[in-house]
């Protein structure tokens, strides 16, 4: 097992792991954030442009994207926050 830590200043875990994970697939186990340091745990197996790809994917993270289940739990409590309106009217 290989960790590997960056430094970032703000993150998104959730999307960050769902990037990391649908780049990296089984040679990624999962990250720690403290609020300034990533720290990646990666298979042994993992190979140097692996690992140069998951530090661009840390470097261009974006912590405003959200993944596909966090879009999907917006827009459940909007509709959920709507219909508790149209029901106290």
């Amino acid at each position: 097992m290989k960790t590997l830590s960056i430094e970032l200043a703000s993150a998104n875990i959730t999307a960050l792991d769902y990037d990391l994970r649908a780049a990296l697939s089984t040679h990624f186990y999962g990250l720690s954030y403290d609020g300034k340091l990533v720290t990646l745990v990666l298979d042994d197996a993992v190979k140097p442009a692996e690992i140069r790809q998951a530090q661009n994917i840390i470097a261009a993270h974006d912590p405003a994207k959200l993944t596909p289940d966090q879009q999907a739990a917006i827009v459940q409590t909007a509709k959920l926050e709507q219909s508790r309106k149209d029901n106290a009217a």
